[in-house]
């Protein structure tokens, strides 16, 4: 027998088509989406990349193609409340959008922002960024931790951002080893911690469904349901 899903609302996930590397063509679009509904979701917050050496996304963009998406979804009765946000590489480009104080595209009425570094080396003015961030207004929410290689051997670095208000999410997949022992390893501590916040499918094609369907069967299946999460409240 499957174990129920955990969370209703998924926060982090790439499937705007064609302009990030997740899903690609709209019917890449649409089949992930119903697999989620038939997963239990009832909510997905989109979250294309956005960054100066990749994926040059505008809230013009994002919401431009959103549009299209819900069109789609209504068009094929997928029953999915779906809204946008955007996934901030911690870069120059994002530097300038907090210092002419431009509107990030964040989520839930907390306005919460979901951000990102490098997976190798620690981020430049990291804290700055955090603390001008939530001058403006924003809550930042620290996409997948457990990837970051620098941060696995770095304590003081993660306490420095807990201590700041910095929210943790997790991707779920990271507890099957989608990305590797040690990745898996770090997540199961921040679980284990109760460290996490959110936990986000970080989708970008079919392989993360099966991988998420995998989770259901392992141990720590359990110990996410026991954390405080705050997916629902996005409902």
């Amino acid at each position: 027998m499957e174990l129920p899903n955990i969370v209703q609302v998924d926060m982090h996930s790439h499937l705007l088509y064609g302009i990030d590397d997740g899903a690609r063509t709209i019917e890449n679009t649409l089949e992930l989406a119903q697999k989620f509904v038939e997963m239990g979701y009832k909510k997905m917050i989109l979250t294309p990349h956005v960054m100066l050496d990749g994926y040059k996304n505008t809230p013009e963009i994002i919401l431009n193609r959103l549009a299209d998406v819900q069109k789609a979804l209504e068009e094929n009765n997928i029953e999915l409340e779906i809204q946008a946000a955007a996934e901030y590489y911690l870069d120059e480009g994002f530097w300038k959008k907090i210092r002419n104080n431009e509107p990030l595209l964040s989520f839930g009425k907390e306005k919460y922002v979901l951000f990102e570094s490098g997976f190798r080396n620690k981020p430049q003015n990291m804290k700055e960024l955090v603390f001008e961030m939530q001058i403006l207004g924003y809550k930042p929410v620290w996409a997948h931790p457990e990837r970051y290689y620098y941060l696995h051997s770095d304590d003081d670095l993660l306490d420095d951002m807990l201590s700041r208000g910095v929210l943790l999410q997790i991707n779920q997949v990271s507890l099957v080893n989608y990305y590797g022992e040690q990745c898996r390893k770090y997540a199961e501590f921040l679980v284990e911690q109760k460290y996490v916040n959110f936990i986000g499918s970080d989708c970008h094609s079919l392989r993360y469904i099966t991988a998420m369907q995998d989770l259901k069967k392992e141990k720590i299946y359990q110990k996410l349901s026991e954390l405080n999460l705050l997916n629902n409240s996005l409902l």
